[in-house]
């Protein structure tokens, strides 16, 4: 028994370097070719776009590899410190095949899928962090190359919220893993999603008004939203995103919300009632600016006969300058 624990121990670090250091090995030839052969595919055209996809995919690529092989090189020596640990606790060859039956093995082999399972979740979630940085650099690559300002702004925007999402899944997935308890599952799923949400809201409410400025800036076919009515769109906007974080967070926390949209369902109805004169005047003036059956500088006269220049078009009222110099 006694060689067959020298064998273990002679082995167990052995195999798995030379399996770590045959990926490094693989990973340094993928970094040669795509580095070569690639980039003279690419000095052929007059496009830097490939280029740049090239040197984005490059590094991630050989990561991946360095990571297979820090897979197999973990899970090999795993299995090889179980097997000697269960070598040195039993004293014959007999003994290790009944320590093996009797569920002595058993257990240390699902110890050790159990180590391998959260090694190759830490493996994939910062494999999928490089790659998804890889594509927001193709993607902010493109839109560099685009005519507007708003695609570039967009991908800068998502790009925290995007590998810390990348990275909370992982995070979720090693937790899986553990033998943790319902109550503590619970509460570390809850915080995940909630931090998830709050980094996504941020992004949104930036990215829509980043978007209602373009519109603002660029007019045209969008008469609704110009200047005056941002800041009313910016805050319906920032309304619905909050709303909607909040009911996700509600949810992650299994919180139930009916006797909430109940509540305020009523609190809206109460609202509507005592400000309709004003809610009247709202939307009378968001249809006027959307129709535009008048603008500023026209000369409008109205149903009570009086008449005068149009010197400000608002979203509650409308000013008119007389032939008196009085302003209505």
């Amino acid at each position: 028994m006694s060689g067959i624990t020298d064998w273990l121990q002679h082995h167990e670090n052995t195999q798995s370097i030379a399996i770590l250091l045959g990926f490094v090995v693989a990973a340094v030839l993928v970094e040669l070719v795509i580095r070569r052969v690639a980039t003279k595919l690419t000095q052929s055209t007059r496009n830097e776009l490939d280029d740049e996809i090239v040197g984005a995919i490059r590094h991630p690529l050989a990561a991946t590899v360095i990571f297979v092989g820090l897979h197999y090189a973990a899970k090999t020596w795993l299995v090889a410190r179980a097997a000697l640990r269960l070598a040195e606790g039993i004293p014959s060859a007999e003994g290790v095949a009944e320590g093996v039956e009797e569920g002595g093995g058993a257990g240390l082999l699902s110890n050790v899928e159990a180590v391998v399972t959260v090694v190759d979740a830490v493996l994939v979630t910062v494999a999928i962090v490089l790659w998804t940085s890889a594509a927001l650099k193709i993607a902010a690559a493109i839109a560099r190359r685009t005519k507007t300002d708003v695609d570039d702004e967009v991908v800068r925007l998502i790009r925290i919220p995007l590998a810390a999402s990348v990275v909370l899944i992982g995070v979720r997935a090693i937790l899986s893993t553990l033998d943790l308890s319902s109550g503590a599952m619970y509460v570390a799923h809850a915080l995940l999603v909630t931090l998830g949400v709050v980094l996504w809201t941020r992004a949104a409410t930036r990215i829509g008004k980043t978007m209602l400025t373009a519109v603002v800036e660029k007019g045209g076919k969008f008469r609704l939203i110009e200047k005056r009515t941002m800041p009313l769109f910016d805050i319906v906007m920032q309304t619905v995103i909050y709303l909607g974080a909040a009911y996700a967070i509600c949810l992650a926390w299994h919180v139930d919300v009916t006797a909430w949209l109940a509540s305020a369902g009523i609190v809206g109805i109460a609202v509507g009632f005592a400000a309709r004169d004003t809610l009247a005047n709202l939307f009378a003036g968001i249809f006027i600016i959307a129709d535009a059956p008048y603008k500023v500088g026209d000369f409008i006269i109205l149903d009570s006969g009086e008449r005068g220049k149009v010197t400000n078009i608002g979203i509650r009222s409308t000013r008119i300058l007389t032939r008196d110099d009085i302003c209505l």
